[in-house]
Order: C-alpha cells, then sequence, then structure tokens
C-alpha cells in the first residue's frame, strides 16, 4: 500500500442499500450525480452468508474512500517508517485519520484508550486492531511513563483534549483537567524517558490567540485565551512550549484552523451537522452572535494529517523546537457562507437554514496567518474550501445511503481520555467551531 495514502473508512451495514430502494429518496439527484451513485452502488458487493467471520466484517465495514493525502504524492516511502509513535486521542475524528495515516506509513502505533466503543469508528474500520492499546486514562502520570518506556516511543502526538468550546464552557473544571494536566504529564512522561523521545507534536488551536480583533492571526501575537476552553489550549500551548525552553524537550505546537471532513460524527460541528440535516430534509441550523456574524477559517482533515506530517519531518531540525504554527486555509469565512456553499454542493439551495443563538464563549472572527509553516515547513493547503466540503458531502451520502441512520451514527463515539463514559462523551480532536 501507498504510505503516502491516507485511507479512512465509513462504517455500514453487512448488507448496502439495494439500488430499488434508491427512489424512495427524494434527493438523490441533487445530492450526487445519477451515473457516480449507479456506480457506486454497483461497485459495492453483498456479503455472502459463509463470509460471516470477524475479518471480513471489518473488510465489509471499509468502503471506498481512498484518496491520497497530498495530491502530488512526493513524499517518499520512508516517513514514519518503523518509527514508534505514541497518539493520544486516537479514536477521535482527527486521530483516527492520523492513527490509519501512520500505520500505512508503517509505524508502530500505541494509543491510549480508556475504552473502545464496537460501534465506533476506531474499531469498525479495524484500526483498533493495528494499533497497540493501553487502556487507561492521561490524567494517570505514571501509567504514561510505563507506557513511554515499555513500548519504547521514539515519537509522542497529543491530540486528547475535551474539544468543543460549549463542552469546556458548561464543564470548566473537566476540560482544565483533562487539557491542561492532560498535557503537562504527558511532557513530563516525555522528559522522564528523554532518552526514547525524540519528538513531541501537540495538537492545539486558534482560539488560543483569544478575541483579537488583528486578523490573520500570526504566531508573534500573544497567546491569550479568555474562556475555558481558549484558556485550557492557551496554557497546554505554553506549558509546551516551556518544556522545550526550560528541558529542552523537541517539542513542536501545531494550532489548527476549525477541522471539517469525512468522520466527524459531532453534531454540535457546523459542517457535519448541516449535511446530516439537510440529508434528513430538515434545515440547517446557523448559530448567530448578538451582532454580526461568525467567521472562521476552515482546514480540510487531508491538509490537517499533512500538517502533521510536515511538522513531524521539520522536528528533525533543531531549529524547529519549540516552534508552533498555524494551519489554516488563510480565509475568513461567514458561517452562513459555509452552509450556503454545503446546500449549493448537495443541490438544496431552497432550504432556508433555522437561525439560532451563539453558544457563550464563542468569539466573533477568526483566522489564521500561515506564511511561518510555508516558509519554514513547506506547508500549503492543498485543498480549497469547495473541494473539501464536496469531498465531505460524498463521504456523509455515502454513508447514509448505505443505511446508517443518524441516531445511530451519533451513539458511536469513542473517547481515549478516562474521564467520561456513556452517549454524552466528548471527541478527542481540536475544536471545530
Amino acid at each position: 500500500m501507498n504510505s503516502s495514502a491516507v485511507h479512512f473508512h465509513a462504517a455500514h451495514r453487512k448488507t448496502a442499500l439495494p439500488e430499488a430502494a434508491i427512489p424512495c429518496l427524494p434527493w438523490r439527484f441533487r445530492l450526487v450525480k445519477a451515473g457516480r451513485l449507479a456506480t457506486s452502488l454497483k461497485r459495492q458487493r453483498r456479503p455472502s452468508a459463509k463470509h460471516s467471520d470477524a475479518r471480513t466484517t471489518r473488510l465489509q465495514l471499509k468502503t471506498a474512500l481512498k484518496v491520497s493525502a497530498e495530491p502530488s504524492s512526493q513524499l517518499g516511502e520512508i516517513f514514519m517508517h518503523m518509527h514508534r509513535i505514541f497518539l493520544t486521542g486516537a479514536t477521535g475524528f482527527t486521530g483516527s485519520w492520523l492513527a490509519e495515516h501512520m500505520l500505512d506509513a508503517g509505524a508502530v502505533v500505541t494509543t491510549l484508550l480508556v475504552d473502545s466503543d464496537a460501534d465506533g469508528i476506531f474499531n469498525r474500520t479495524g484500526i483498533a486492531q493495528r494499533v497497540r492499546r493501553v487502556y487507561g486514562s492521561i490524567l494517570d502520570f505514571d501509567l504514561l511513563v510505563r507506557t513511554i518506556a515499555d513500548h519504547g516511543i521514539d515519537s509522542v502526538f497529543h491530540l486528547a483534549a475535551i474539544s468543543v468550546v460549549h463542552k469546556a464552557y458548561g464543564r470548566p473544571r473537566e476540560s482544565f483537567e483533562v487539557n491542561i494536566r492532560g498535557t503537562y504529564n504527558l511532557l513530563e512522561a516525555c522528559r522522564v524517558n528523554r532518552d526514547l523521545v525524540k519528538k513531541v507534536l501537540l495538537a492545539s488551536s486558534d482560539k488560543v490567540y483569544g478575541d483579537n480583533p488583528c486578523l490573520p492571526y500570526t504566531e508573534t501575537l500573544p497567546v491569550q485565551g479568555m474562556n475555558p476552553y481558549d484558556v485550557s489550549k492557551s496554557c497546554a500551548d505554553l506549558i509546551a512550549r516551556s518544556y522545550h525552553h526550560s528541558f529542552d524537550l523537541p517539542v513542536g505546537v501545531a494550532r489548527f484552523a476549525n477541522i471539517y471532513g469525512g468522520g466527524d460524527f459531532n453534531w454540535s460541528r457546523l459542517v457535519p451537522n448541516t449535511i446530516r440535516r439537510l440529508l434528513n430534509g430538515e434545515a440547517p441550523l446557523v448559530r448567530s452572535p448578538s451582532h454580526g456574524v461568525y467567521k472562521r477559517d476552515f482546514l480540510y482533515i487531508k491538509d490537517q494529517v499533512r500538517a502533521f506530517r510536515s511538522l513531524f519531518d521539520g522536528l528533525s531540525r533543531r531549529e524547529v523546537w519549540g516552534q508552533a504554527y498555524n494551519f489554516g486555509m488563510g480565509d475568513c469565512l461567514a458561517v452562513p457562507e459555509v452552509v450556503a456553499k454545503i446546500q449549493r454542493i448537495m443541490g438544496l439551495e431552497q432550504i432556508v437554514p433555522s437561525m439560532e443563538k451563539g453558544e457563550p464563549g464563542e468569539i466573533l472572527h477568526q483566522q489564521l496567518g500561515t506564511e511561518k509553516a510555508r516558509i519554514e515547513l513547506g506547508w500549503a493547503p492543498s485543498w480549497s474550501i469547495d473541494d473539501g466540503l464536496a469531498e465531505t458531502v460524498d463521504w456523509y451520502t455515502q454513508l447514509f445511503l448505505q443505511g446508517i441512520k443518524s441516531d445511530r451514527v451519533d451513539a458511536a463515539r469513542c473517547v481515549s481520555l478516562g474521564t467520561e463514559s456513556g452517549p454524552n462523551r466528548a471527541f478527542v480532536a481540536p475544536n471545530i467551531t
């Protein structure tokens, strides 16, 4: 398998939705071209009764979204090959994409799990069977130290977090525990095992800049989050860089814009919720502040994987240690504009969005400047917002056509924090508004 390919697959039932059932979906021809839809359905093979073993079931759960993470595919074969990587937050949206890329690139991946929902994407696509699993909490310092030592970890990717703004606002103590304490626990475990650990990557957020009117944000701006989520990410960001400044730990911080793409089942986020509601024939929801309109910078999931890859490679150079880098499109898009783009892609412009009051703690406008990443890491986004949204719509369309209902998908959440259980668990990926 090509090591530069990022594979992420939708989980679905063993039996594909029969063609005869398609006419009952009135939106199908507006949603995707009839030819593409027919071709997609014909390619789906129905399982026979004799193929009921677990391995075959997992293979049937994988559907085609095998697209290169970089169109030019100039990355070579050695990225991450045989590296021993410790990935926190592996069961989340971003973590699942990144874990599969690492595995396909030849890395040995160890993940930290509190448990693993059998219905979650992490399990249903077979990623769980390919990684080394350690069960426990990001808050258990001794476990982190032992895990790094016992598995001979040389690189650490820290994605685990309470990652949704309004959840952090509603549960600030828990958010501070996981996002701050969890971060310094892991960094200290890396320091204790400094003879092993050669690279540490922290997933941060554009929220660390706070409600700063100076757009686009550059890395020279102060880190000044004010609300619980923003503060927790600001602290984690600063603590990570302090471990380089004070202990020469090879740390790199990635500050991401709002990530979107297939596989995100946190329906409180703009892109997946808009697509889901439109698929269900419902009006999309647009959150609005008391004055003005929310504007955000977005980044497609495949470009985020490329960003992690670029920073990982960059940490081979000492001058990158202790640095923070912005990763985004560099645009400032109004939320209603993003919703309108999705509606145009799906051919459902006639549905009038429903407006609702914005959540507390939301920043009005955000935009990232990415010049530093371009110059020092050679990174730039490859997917436009329109192309990324089109692929994302196709991903969820295939998922729904294959018979996965939204309530079923909504329950398929995994967490690797060790602090929550049940259907209201938080995802462990960088925040998406």
